[in-house]
Order: structure tokens, then sequence, then C-alpha cells
């Protein structure tokens, strides 16, 4: 049946077509303007006027009707032209129908009018949507121009369904949701491979506290629309291609506790305007393009314990203002274009445990004595360059304490929270300590600790083994250790540490030691060649400098000797040749090493696997 032989209407219904509320109007439409496609119709919608007051929520659409139902969907676009004169007892919304290429089933806006200045409210033409071509995705009327069309409003269904096409109509029983009386609270569609724009009708969803679309390559600008999510506590967007600046109307998102829009392409400045947010405790704005400098306003954010602005291109110094916030644990301003010294108010920061500056070559100074002080508690520090590093000696006394108290230093609040039976007076109980007869033999304490190594264990004079890898210690070994007679294993790695004492020579039973991937920065002691009991010596991925001291060639049983990766300078001694039980030597990534290999250690039989720096002739090519 052709089209002109339907009954078409166009009707006013408040809500969907689907879930209308009522239908307020409605004009049948002749065979003349259906074959021209173009259609004028006048309703009474005074009724509208009051109700739209009334009910600020409520959505009024205009449908196009076949034989009472919706047109499918491709085949006509209602656009709609609505002026509601408030001088009037009724307004006339008008209505043209017109054959696209692609529709949806219901106008995409309805325009709000502008007042003339006789009062007489109009709509301007360039807003009107029959002078632009419908498009696919609503969210492309976003603007970021003031006075350009506002964000047209849909229905939530439809507005989620541009994440979740294949969503059933009741969202709250999807998988990426969560509602409250089937209210919207939450909106994650994390790693959901979602591509286009953010629609700006998604601020629609006032109610919403929880919105986390990251690891997706989402695209365009951040909606100011966002804002009117006036119960959001929590907004994630990491990890998408966003762009544009961003936008200062996130201000008015107080109850905002949770802001991460880091590893984006965000540009333009920090608005200043996020000072408002004072319920926040975490920000990462990191990994974007943004510019200029770090805002002083944003000390006020006393509740910050998570702030992150690395890799980006800001300028200008470091907010000494910044030094109040006093419940920060991470800061990261790395690989920026950051200026003058570290404030000398950080020594406030009591909570420190993360600060990263390195990356910002034009910082210079070196830091305080009382924020160096502060820092050897911190579990990871990096400093600009030009910034020397803290003094790595330890100045405090060593106070006595009893074993049971000495071990509770390596544990950690959290673990005497949640397992405090694992913690009885009888440390043979615990999962981390090994005893023969009573006497604490082997300790373990991976992933715990930081700051320095208690210098009280040395007073555990029956200690044989001692495993603190993979901690965040740091500062020099202490000396006190040099007192444990029975210590046969020292490993270390993967910590923090920054020297090593020379009384460690006084380990004459140690056999083996560990110091791999730590920030070890002096030289290797002399006294170490009195180890002869010591078979593995890993000292590589730290920046020792000066040269290998002649005296390692003493150590008679040492089988694995690792020290590439350093800032060792000198000629390889050739002492080291001379190790009868020396199988492996490693001393490539030394780029200051310079010589020969020396023929002692090219003779040499026990060694089967060796790497030496560039700068070395090898044992096969003759002298330059």
């Amino acid at each position: 049946m052709s089209l002109q032989k339907k009954d078409a209407r166009l009707v006013i219904v408040k809500g969907s077509w689907k879930n209308k509320k009522s239908i307020i109007s409605g004009k049948k439409l002749s065979k003349t303007e259906l074959k021209t496609g173009s259609a004028n119709a006048t309703f009474n919608v005074n009724n509208v006027v009051n109700k739209a007051k009334a009910e600020k929520d409520a959505v009024y659409r205009i449908y196009f009707l076949l034989d009472g139902k919706p047109l499918a969907k491709k085949t006509f676009n209602i656009e709609i032209n609505l002026n509601l004169r408030s001088s009037s007892p009724t307004s006339v919304p008008t209505a043209s129908t017109r054959p696209p290429t692609k529709s949806p089933t219901h106008s995409p806006s309805t325009k709000p009018s502008t007042t003339s200045p006789t009062g007489t409210p109009t709509t301007n033409p360039s807003d009107s949507p029959s002078t632009r071509q419908p498009t696919e995705n609503p969210s492309d009327y976003h603007s970021t121009n003031p006075t350009s069309t506002p964000c047209p409003p849909m229905e939530d269904v439809e507005i989620l369904k541009m994440f979740n096409p294949s969503g059933n109509d009741t969202f709250c029983e999807w998988s990426n949701t969560y509602c409250e009386d089937e209210v919207l609270k939450a909106l994650y569609f994390l790693n959901f491979n979602l591509t286009g724009k953010i629609p700006c009708q998604l601020g629609s969803f006032t109610a919403l506290s929880y919105l986390n679309l990251s690891g997706n390559d989402l695209s365009g600008k951040i909606p100011k629309e966002l804002a009117s999510m006036t119960d959001l506590a929590r907004l994630e967007l990491y990890g998408n291609d966003l762009t544009g600046e961003i936008p200062e109307e996130l201000s008015s998102l107080t109850k905002l506790m949770f802001m991460n829009l880091g590893g984006n392409d965000l540009t333009g400045n920090i608005p200043q305007e996020l000072a408002t947010l004072t319920s926040l405790f975490y920000i990462n704005l990191g990994g974007n393009d943004l510019t200029g400098e770090i805002p002083k306003e944003l000390a006020s954010l006393a509740s910050l314990e998570f702030f992150a602005l690395g890799e980006n291109n800001i300028t200008g110094t470091i907010p000494t203002e910044l030094g109040s916030i006093l419940n920060i644990a991470y800061f990261k301003l790395s690989n920026n274009d950051l200026s003058g010294t570290i404030p000398a108010e950080f020594s406030n920061l009591r909570n420190i445990d993360a600060l990263f500056l390195d990356g910002n070559p034009k910082m210079n100074g070196a830091a305080s004595n009382e924020f160096c002080d502060l820092l050897t508690n911190a579990g990871d520090v990096t400093f600009p360059d030009n910034v020397p590093l803290c003094p790595c000696e330890r100045t405090e006394q060593c106070d006595v304490m009893d074993t049971f108290d000495t071990l509770m230093l390596l544990v950690p609040s959290w673990r005497l929270d949640y397992y405090p039976d694992d913690y009885s007076n009888d440390v043979c109980e615990w999962n981390e300590v090994d005893c023969e007869n009573g006497l604490v033999k082997n300790i373990t304490f991976p992933h715990y600790g930081k700051g320095p190594i208690p210098c009280q264990l040395g007073s555990i004079s029956t200690l044989k083994n001692m495993f603190l890898d993979g901690n965040r210690f740091s500062g020099e070994i202490p000396t006190e250790l040099a007192s444990l007679a029975e210590l046969e294993l020292i490993k270390l790695e993967n910590n923090r540490l920054c020297g090593i004492p020379t009384d460690i020579g006084s380990l004459i039973n140690l056999k083996g030691l560990d110091l791999y991937q730590n920030e070890i920065r002096s030289s290797i002691p002399s006294e170490m060649g009195s180890l002869r009991e010591l078979t593995y010596l890993m000292l590589e991925g730290n920046t020792i400098s000066n040269t290998i001291p002649t005296e390692l060639g003493s150590m008679e049983k040492l089988q694995y000797l690792y020290m590439g990766g350093n800032n060792l300078s000198g000629a390889i001694p050739s002492e080291l040749g001379l190790l009868e039980n020396l199988g492996v030597i490693t001393l490539e990534g030394n780029p200051d090493m310079t010589g020969t290999v020396p023929d002692e250690v090219c003779d040499s039989s026990s060694i089967y696997y060796s790497l030496f720096p560039d700068n070395v002739t090898p044992c096969d090519e003759p002298a330059p």
C-alpha cells in the first residue's frame, strides 16, 4: 500500500511512544502533504506549557504516526521547531517532515527559545533543526561554543544503548550498570572497545555516582554536561583518546572523590576551579598534553592523597602552597617542564610515600635536610638529574629492642589489622620466621617494608639467612648487621638501598650477597675482599661508582660475580682472573670502564660465561 493511502498523523506526546504518558494533540496529514514530504501542524499546547513548568524533567516529543503506529526508522525524519509563547494562552509548535537517509523515530531535539529586545521569545534560525542535516550520533550536537545548540534530550535507554547496542530496554539488568529503585547509580564500560564521542546526553543521569569509561578508544571532548551529575563520586575516563580542555564546569561536582582523566590527549591549563572539589582524595591528570602552571589554588584540596600530573608539558615552579596538603601520599610530577627547586614546605608532607620528580631538567638546587629526613620513610622517590640526591648515611642512634619488637618493625600495620592472629608473642610461630630450638635462624619479609632496614636486626645474633627482597627499604645497609657472625645469606634485591657499609667485611661466614636493582651509588668497599666464604655476589642494576677494588681478588671461593649496569670506571683488575672458582663474570653496561680484558681473565680455565663493557677490548682482539 502506498504511503498516501495510509492514515498519517503528527502528534505531540509526553514521554516516548513506548512509555507515553499522554497524547497531547494531533493532526491528520493530507495526501498532498505526504506526497510533497512537507507538513505544517498547529497544536493547542497550553497544557504542555503549564505542565513543563511544573515538571522540569518531562520530555515532550512529536511523532509521525501511520495507522496509529510510529513510523519505522529510515523512512521519515521528524524535525521540530517549537515556539512556546508565555504571553499567549496557546503556543504553536510547527513540524516538518522530509525523507532523510537516516532518522530517529522521534525528533532529535526541542530547541529553547531566545528572547528578543521586545521580550518576545524567538528561535534563532541558525539553531533551528530544520537547517541541519540529521546526525547519526546525538553526541555530535555537543559544542564548546556557549551560544551553540544545546544538548538534545534522549530517552535513558537510547543513551545507554550508544554504549551497548545489544542491551535490552531494561538497562538496570545489564552487567555494566547498577541501579537503586530503578534509578541508575553506576555505569562501567571498562575496556569495552568503545569508539566515538562521549554523548553529552550522559549528563542527564543526575543521580549517577560512579562512571567508568576507561580503557576504550573514545575521542572528542569531555562533555561539560557531565557537570549535571551532581551526585557523582567517581569519574574514570583513563586511557582513551579524549582531546580538548578539562571542562571547568566539572568544578560543580562537589561530591567527587575520585577523578582519573589520565592517559588521554587533553590540552590547555589545569582549571583552578577544580580547587572547589574539596572531597577529592584521588586525582590523575597524567599522560596528557596539559600546559601552563600548576594552580596554587589546588592546595585547598586538603583530602587529597593521590596527585598525579606526570607526563605533561606543565611549566613554572612547584607552588609552595602544595606543601599544605598534609594527607598526600603519592605525588607524581615527573616528565614535565618544571623549573626551580623542591619547595622547603614539602617537609610538612608527613604522609608522603611516593614522590616522582624525575624528567624535569630545569629543576635545580638541593632538597632541604628536613625533607630528606622525611623521605627516608618513603617507598619510592625520584629526583631530577640536576637535583642532588639526599644523603645516604643514617644519622640517628640505634635503640635497643628485644627480638619481638625488632621483628614487629618489619610488619606493616595493615597486616596487623587483617591478620592479628599471625603475630603472637612467640615469633617462632610467625609465618615469616624459622627457628631452631627456639632461636631465630631465618626471616622472610617480602613486599612489606619501607624506610630504613631496622638496625636492631643486628641484635638477633643467631640469624643465619635474611630475605628482605622485593620491599622498598631505603638508606644504607645498617652497619649493625656486621655483628651477625652466623649470617650466611643476605637477599636485598629490588629495594631502594643506596649504600654498602665498610663493616660488611666482618661477615666472615657470608656465602651470598644479593643487592640487585637497588639505588647504590657509593663505591664498592675494599673491605668486601675479606669475605673469603662468599660464592655469590650480585651488584647489578645500581649506580655504583669508581673502580673495582683489587681486593675482590681475595674472595677465593667466589663463583658468580655480577656487576653490570652500574657507573663503574677504570680497568678490570687482573686479580679477578686469579679466582680459581670464578665461573661467571658480567661487567656490561659500565660505559666508563676502559682498557683491555686482562690476560689472567682471558686465560682463566674456570670462567665459562662473561660479559664485558663496550669500551673494553675483549680477549680475542688486539689492543688499539
